[in-house]
């Protein structure tokens, strides 16, 4: 389980991510602190002061790939009827899985096809 630390924001900037998310559903945010994460990983990222060891490489129509800069090799996370599997793992409670999970162009994707996703946990499959 993650651990967190808390963060104060002025109330103004947070009133303005809090209605910027819900102006924009599509973009998969579905928090302050989701959308902050992702903006200061952005940032970092920018800066040359992050690395991530995931990175979301692309999406396709059954399954999206994912760069493991760890292991040096790419996983592809495939999305069916019956749940979600990462090939390289070949697991449905991995790393990629989880880091899929969070990718706002999955979740709407996903989302579009009947799946509920919430801080990265699937809620509901397709019937």
């Amino acid at each position: 389980m993650p651990e967190y630390t808390n963060v104060s924001l002025k109330k103004e900037i947070a009133d303005t991510v809090d209605k910027f998310i819900k102006m924009n559903p599509s973009l998969g945010f579905r928090s302050i602190t989701q959308f902050i994460e992702d903006a200061i990983r952005r940032r970092l990222e920018q800066l040359g002061a992050y690395a991530p060891l995931l990175e979301h490489f692309n999406v396709n129509l059954d399954h999206v790939t994912i760069i493991d800069h760890k292991r040096r090799m790419f996983a592809d996370v495939y999305f069916s009827r019956k749940g979600i599997t990462c090939e390289l793992c070949m697991s449905q409670n991995c790393e990629h899985v989880k880091y899929a999970l969070t990718i706002p162009k999955v979740i709407k994707t996903l989302e579009k096809h009947g799946w509920k996703i919430e801080d990265g946990e699937i809620i509901k499959k397709p019937p």
